[in-house]
């Protein structure tokens, strides 16, 4: 039924064991018998996803997802280097206590618990920028922003990567 509908063929269980870059294409081995075949790029849709070979949150299968969200320009993301002299507005979706206990100089507080209520408050005309405590719910409130009309990029590993380069009293 699959097949006939969407004119696809699926398969399941298999591995990629090579990858041709320049001829685009891939040796995909068959996990049950062993056959291998090869196959195109364009003719592919890759699941990250294999229960028996790991959760739906492993470690690698999430690294997955993120990287395909930043090199599919589904979630921009902003770079640490030359943030200081960004004319961006820096926004800290955490709560109100972990703003209290420290942030980035300039940034203001705008929960993710209560960005719906608060949205717009933030200049629509402005580069946003978006951390968190190491990047979750900035992810969260940077698609929100964005589906608003917002110019908004993630700041990747939020205020613990910006602690690590900034130990207390820098």
């Amino acid at each position: 039924m699959f097949r006939q509908r969407f004119n696809i063929t699926v398969h399941t269980n298999t591995d990629v064991v090579d990858c041709d870059a320049a001829a685009q294409t891939i040796t995909v081995r068959d996990l049950h018998s062993g056959e291998r075949r090869v196959e195109r790029y364009d003719a592919l849709v890759l699941s990250r996803y294999a229960p028996q070979f790991g959760a739906a949150k492993d470690p690698v299968n999430l690294a997955g997802m993120l990287a395909q969200n930043v090199l599919n320009g589904d979630m921009p993301v902003a770079e640490w280097e030359g943030l200081e002299h960004s004319d961006a507005l820096l926004v800290d979706v955490r709560e109100p206590d972990e703003f209290a206990r420290g942030h980035l100089p300039g940034a203001v507080n705008v929960p993710l618990s209560v960005m719906r209520e608060r949205y717009s408050e933030l200049p629509i005309a402005r580069d946003i920028l978006v951390y968190c405590g190491v990047g979750q719910r900035a992810y969260f409130a940077s698609r929100f922003l964005a589906h608003h009309g917002y110019r908004s990029r993630n700041l990747s590993g939020g205020y613990a990567t910006w602690r690590a380069f900034h130990p207390a009293g820098d």
